[in-house]
């Protein structure tokens, strides 16, 4: 059974056994215990080995929910149409000394995405390990560029060819930097290749371009080891997400997009702060998106074994 049918096999992810379990989407999104259930059970039933099983929680780390795509919208001349988060589960960015997770960059405040529209939908590529899409074409699913401002030749501008036509996923430019066409690499040091999402062409969404489970295992793979006194373990992956195909679906119906804001537990900030900044965010987007429901605000509880434990996003 599949994620998008909501319910699949539950891993059991310590040495002691569990009883295997489904994971039922929640029926009330303002619940926030039945959805901290639902994303702790998405995040605990990936399974190498198992195929129908959840790949993890789609989990973007910062202070605001941020979808440019225009334009008109050049800053820097960064890419354009995508927002960068990353892949939870409990094999994955993890702290090296606690087995805990671990958040991209240690950032203190988020949002969870619903998991069954980043990977039936907007999931436009992803990479091992930080992919700097910033400056790669095809809204960050391409080639880097070396213009590291706005204008001809940068990310935003996502020019190929000699006629600098509008880039497609049928480019060099884009194409030879697939995991595809050029080597994986050992090392989060090195230049990374992108695995390609369902949306890797947004014009004609396909599941059989969705590279996920080859990611998760390509880095598992290569997590053990350590580089310049790092845990490759601890190191975050990168998922690009189609901000085009995502505003489309805000237009539409932005009710059931996001499942959660969450901010981390015992953050150096102090709860009450970074709380603050969650609940902040989650006002900002209710009122941009016109949400009609009262979206929850998990805590990460940052400091768990997740080998000892199956609940690690809590109710406030």
């Amino acid at each position: 059974m599949s994620l998008f049918d909501g319910a699949f096999s539950r891993r059991v992810s310590s040495s002691s056994l569990v009883n295997m379990s489904t994971v039922g989407y929640p029926e009330d999104l303002e619940d926030a215990a039945s959805v901290a259930k639902y994303i702790n059970d998405v995040y605990f039933a990936y399974d190498p080995s198992d195929d129908s099983s959840s790949i993890g929680v789609p989990m973007v780390m910062n202070n605001r929910v941020k979808v440019y795509c225009g334009p008109q919208q050049c800053f820097r001349g960064w890419a354009d149409c995508r927002m960068s988060g990353s892949l939870y589960n409990h094999l994955v960015q993890l702290d090296q000394q606690h087995n805990s997770i671990r958040t991209t960059m240690m950032r203190p405040t988020g949002f969870i995405l619903n998991p069954k529209y980043v990977e039936k939908t907007f999931l436009k590529c992803a990479y091992m390990f930080d992919g700097a899409a910033t400056y790669r074409l095809n809204s960050g699913c391409g080639c880097q560029t070396s213009l590291r401002r706005c204008g001809s030749g940068s990310a935003h501008a996502n020019e190929c060819g000699a006629d600098k036509h509008r880039c497609s996923a049928e480019d060099a430019e884009v194409k030879q930097c697939s995991c595809d066409a050029s080597e994986i690499p050992q090392s989060f040091t090195e230049q990374q290749c992108f695995f390609k999402g369902p949306a890797f062409m947004k014009d004609h969404v396909d599941q059989k371009n969705n590279q996920m489970r080859l990611m998760l295992k390509e880095r598992l793979a290569r997590q053990g080891m350590s580089t310049q006194h790092v845990s490759q373990k601890s190191m975050w992956n990168e998922i690009i997400i189609d901000t085009e195909l995502l505003r489309d679906q805000l237009r539409a119906d932005p009710n059931d997009i996001i499942l959660a804001f969450v901010y981390m537990q015992g953050h150096g900030m102090g709860d009450e702060r970074v709380l603050e900044l969650t609940e902040k965010m989650r006002t900002h987007f209710t009122a941009q998106y016109g949400v009609t429901r009262t979206i929850p605000i998990l805590k990460i509880d940052t400091k768990a074994d997740v080998s000892t434990t199956n609940q690690i996003f809590l109710p406030n």
